[in-house]
């Protein structure tokens, strides 16, 4: 191995051409289904059987070879799965030899990620902060009318009692809000004043946290591995450990990984395969809340400046719905009062006190029993079955923000007693599976003659695979040593919600209980949940090829499936994949002898059916069961409708067509090949609306078709060769033209093409739509000036001026699909990689630079309606003191009376608007290797057949046609605020050592 891959997916980067690995999705020659569920995850071979194993689960030290199968031809023979492609892994072992052999391998890795710095998340400066948001409390005193901000913030701030109806919310004052409060009371003098806000422009909690919370990762690995071969028996077995370090304190991921793989030839004529692939992971996660340095204030400190923790006397970090705030009146209020726990906070606390913690088993064993039936006729009978099991645990703790929340929300009155207890809390998610598959294959090859040769595989293979999940209930006063806790009256909660609460009062009623952070107080959550699911699959195939005079080669292959995904129509049920395929060996013609500089010339074309199958999609009506004690005292059982009955269901069928030439010229100077190919894509599923009598609105069909074509080239050369110098240079390169032919919905307004992504005829599965950008309004008033500009079709504009010049925007719904246009498509049609070897002696360097271009991506930009001013481009935005600006103007210069949905829907039309789309295309240095290997003759004085050490730099460089900082492979996000940070941070710059041992 020329450089260091820490998985299977790195490995096959930039290695064969029609395999794109953008945005870390393996895709082979482009997408072929429109449902998700399907997806584009090429199927899995290990060792000639499928598998449902997570290809980033492979140990790339067991891994010998990889094979890439992307025409019919090749993929057809497994069956109705391998319409995306099929990746082939051979792994080590298994092989014979003549003498009895045995060797030792060790290898550790060390992997360092570098962590982005403040600047990549393009934050605004703290004091730039404190004025925006100081500001928008001016500006908002004038936009609702109050005479002075200090009745502003005074009617803002809401205490116990004073909630009012469900309709009123809590308001959350953060600690400028109550600075401000406090100084327009008098309470807070000018100089102490002033002197608060220096102290706080000059604070950053996102640069503490990043000191404080963040560390180095560091990915550790491990692996001995031992190989003994001999004339009868072949063992090899590897033992994996990993300690991959990760970013936040308390956090940790480790592995262990087995693997045992043995080959023994009892005699002639049979032969046994046996082996086991075993794996553990052990994860702890600090709950997502605790994960973001943006969720405080950035004036907000974790210690002080002798190194004590700073607490907040409250904070609104744990995700909670509007109207559940705390504000310092409510803290005034309840001070004093026993019963209720402490607001304090500290992220340092936090961090251990709220932590999820995953373990995840996979076993996969499989076994091989190979019988030579005379010399030309091999049967083989082979089975595999996996295991795998994830659990995930939570744990508050009693002291943690999140449950002394809690238990103060639900504390009620007269007497004052919260009814969650006193304790912590815990819940559990498992999820398990497992699959079988059996085959049995007879193989027959034979040469008649010196002309003629006849190769035959037929099998039948049996399949099965099976997916179950248990949620536990939440778990409330739990002791992690005892074991032990309370029971709570769910339905009391659930309908009673918060009509008893001393802090809401009849802010929330039956129902709208404490919702956030994903721990939700009803009933549906609070019960045990269990769901199982099982498909089968059988299959029968044969593959035969014949060979004249080892020039021209003919073959081809048909398999049936029946699957109980399938629907109950006898035309669907019975349709064969097949394919056919041929082959001309034109270098070995008499004609071509003369011609020196052809090595081999191989012409080959192919045509085939392959398939796909959704697994979460059945023929039958399926109803899920459960009890619901929210409706009735008693959990009377009832069933919920969750698919239609839909006995034409069949499987997506893929026809492709391949056309490739395979050469080697010059002596083998020149190496490589090339593939024309056509891919159509039928039946595809996807939701239909159907005849509402039906009892239906819509359902999932087969309807759809889609096209891919395209080239691929792979061209490498060993192009300067001496005794001790070698250098060689590989290309790939893969054009992918991808097009919808017939898609489900007809659009009927803009947004179902720029937002909602609505499949077009004509156009690409991943299309771009953009709004008509005309820059801001200018030469008017303050109110007039910096909005944004949406032409439609037609010339006019998504806003407009009333008569007395007050600013009005239309409804979103009055923008139709004609008023987007169609700028490309965000996959990328070209991708290719140029890969540099260079040896000296026992020294090699090695490069591969990757190129994805074709492209378009929308570029991050600024939410102007809902916005704290945390993102640099709020005090680039235009003011009326900053009137050159091209960002449009934050909410806060809007008119009241503007609708906030229709200025929502203007901040949607500006952040997808042709402003804001610019070309995806890049080049990056994927990774940079040097290594040294140790001379044959110096290692066998040691005792060591390869002694060979290596380092390694990832992502080091990039350039992007759109400007260093926007990479297309890092975007993450088109949400409504589309900060650099939602966006996607620049690709980490990771190193890499390696040192690698054989004796």
């Amino acid at each position: 191995e020329r450089r260091i891959f820490t998985n299977v997916k790195d490995a096959l980067e930039g290695q064969a051409p029609g395999l794109s690995t953008f945005k870390g999705d393996m895709v082979i020659r482009g997408v072929s289904t429109f449902a998700p569920e399907i997806g584009n995850q090429p199927l899995i071979v290990i060792d000639g059987l499928p598998t449902e194993k997570n290809i980033d689960d492979i140990n790339m030290n067991d891994v010998a070879s990889f094979t890439i199968l992307k025409d019919a031809a090749a993929a057809s023979i497994y069956g109705v799965r391998a319409s995306n492609g099929v990746i082939v892994i051979t792994t080590k072992g298994g092989k014979f030899s003549t003498q009895n052999k045995t060797s030792v391998q060790f290898t550790m890795d060390y992997r360092w990620i570098q962590n982005p710095s403040l600047s990549d998340y393009h934050y605004a400066t703290t004091g730039d902060i404190i004025a925006y948001q100081l500001a928008n409390i001016s500006r908002e005193t004038v936009r609702r009318n109050f005479p002075t901000e200090l009745a502003y913030l005074e009617n803002s701030l809401k205490g116990i009692g004073e909630a009012g109806s469900r309709s009123t919310n809590l308001t959350y004052f953060d600690p400028l809000q109550n600075a401000r409060l406090e100084y327009l009371r008098g309470n807070l003098s000018q100089q102490d004043y002033n002197a608060l806000l220096s102290k706080w422009s000059a604070t950053d909690y996102r640069k503490e946290y990043m000191k404080q919370v963040w560390k180095t990762p560091l990915r550790k690995s491990y692996n001995l591995s031992i190989n003994s071969s001999g004339k009868n028996q072949s063992t090899y077995a590897s033992l994996n450990y990993i300690d991959d370090g990760q970013q936040i304190r308390f956090e940790k991921s480790q592995y262990i990984k087995g693997y045992l793989k043995s080959s023994q030839r009892l005699n002639k004529w049979f032969s046994i395969d046996l082996g086991t692939d075993i794996q553990y992971n052990h994860r702890v996660n600090v709950n997502s809340s605790y994960d973001d340095f943006n969720s405080l204030e950035p004036y907000t400190s974790i210690l002080d400046e002798n190194g004590n923790k700073v607490y907040r006397d409250y904070v609104d970090i744990i995700g909670m719905q509007r109207g559940l705030h705390v504000n310092p009146k409510i803290l005034s209020q309840i001070q004093g009062l026993q019963q209720f726990e402490s607001y304090k906070f500290n992220i340092l606390d936090e961090l251990n006190d709220n932590l999820i913690k995953q373990d995840y088993y996979n076993v996969r064993s499989f076994a091989s029993f190979n019988f030579n039936i005379g010399r030309h006729i091999r049967f083989s009978t082979s089975g595999m079955y996996e295991f795998a099991k994830n659990k995930s645990e939570e744990y508050r703790s009693k002291e943690s923000y999140y449950y002394r929340f809690l238990r103060n929300s639900y504390a009620s009155y007269e007497p004052i007693n919260s009814i969650i207890p006193q304790g912590g809390m815990y819940s559990s998610t498992e999820n398990s599976g497992n699959s079988w598959v059996w085959r049995n294959q007879l193989d027959f090859d034979k040469k008649f003659g010196s002309d003629h040769e006849v190769n035959a595989t037929a099998g039948v293979e049996l399949r099965q695979i099976k997916t179950g999940m248990s949620t536990n209930a939440i778990y409330f006063g739990y002791d992690p040593v005892a074991l032990t806790y309370t029971t709570l009256n769910d339905n009391y909660i659930y309908n009673i919600g918060y009509e008893q609460s001393y802090i809401y009062n009849n802010n929330t009623g039956p129902g709208a209980v404490l919702d956030g952070d994903g721990v939700r107080l009803r009933e549906s959550n609070m019960q045990p949940t269990l769901s199982e699911v099982t498909n089968r699959y059988v299959g029968a195939y044969a593959v035969a090829g014949y060979t004249y005079k080892g020039k021209y080669a003919l073959s081809g292959s048909v398999r049936v499936d029946q699957t109980n995904l399938f629907g109950t129509d006898p035309k669907y049920r019975y349709r064969p994949l097949w394919s056919a395929g041929l082959k001309w060996n034109a270098s070995k013609e008499d004609f071509m002898q003369n011609i020196s500089w052809v090595d081999m010339l191989d012409l080959r074309m192919s045509y085939g059916l392959t398939g796909n199958v959704d697994q979460t999609t059945t023929p039958y009506l399926v109803a899920r069961l459960g009890n619901q004690s929210t409706y009735t005292a008693d959990a009377v059982p009832y069933a919920t409708i969750y698919t239609a009955p839909n006995p034409l269901l069949r499987w997506e069928k893929t026809a492709s067509y391949n056309v490739g030439i395979d050469y080697s010229l010059l002596k083998g100077m020149l190496n490589g090949k090339l593939d024309v190919y056509y891919r159509k894509s039928d039946d595809l599923l996807g939701e239909r609306e159907v005849n509402y009598t039906s009892g239906y609105a819509t359902q999932r069909i087969n309807s759809g078709a889609m096209a891919n074509k395209g080239f691929e080239l792979y061209v490498s050369s060993p192009w300067y060769s001496t005794k001790d110098l070698l250098v060689t240079t590989t290309l790939s390169f893969a054009y992918n033209k991808n097009k919808v032919l017939k898609a489900y919905y007809k659009p009927i307004s803009a947004s179902n093409l720029a937002i909602s992504g609505y499949l077009v005829d004509g156009k690409p599965f991943d299309a771009l739509y953009a709004y008509r950008y005309g820059g801001l309004t200018s030469g008017g008033t303050e109110e007039q000036n910096g909005v944004p500009i949406i032409y439609r079709a037609d010339g006019t504009t998504f806003h407009h001026f009333e008569t007395n010049g007050s600013l009005s925007l239309d409804r979103s719904s009055s923008m139709l699909p004609e008023d987007v246009v169609y700028m490309g498509t965000k996959t990328p049609p070209i991708s290719a990689s140029l890969t540099q070897n260079i040896r000296y002696k026992g020294f090699e360097l090695s490069a591969m630079f990757l190129y994805y271009g074709g492209h378009k991506m929308y570029l991050p930009s600024y939410g102007f309606v809902i916005t704290d001013g945390n993102d640099d481009w709020s005090s680039k935005a235009w003011r009326p003191d900053n009137t050159g600006s091209d960002i449009p103007k934050s909410k806060i210069y809007y008119n009241p009376g503007v609708s906030v949905v229709s200025l929502g829907s203007l901040e949607d039309m500006y952040i997808r608007s042709t402003k804001n789309v610019a070309k995806g295309d890049f080049i990056r240095l994927r990774n940079i290797a040097l290594s040294y290997t140790l001379p044959d003759k110096i290692g066998q004085k040691i005792k060591m057949n390869r002694f060979k050490i290596t380092a390694q730099i990832n992502n080091p460089w990039i350039w992007s046609a759109a400007g260093k900082q926007y990479d297309s492979e890092v975007q993450t996000s088109q949400s409504n605020t589309m900060s650099l940070r939602s966006w996607g941070l620049p690709m980490p710059t990771t190193y890499l050592l390696r040192l690698d041992v054989l004796f």
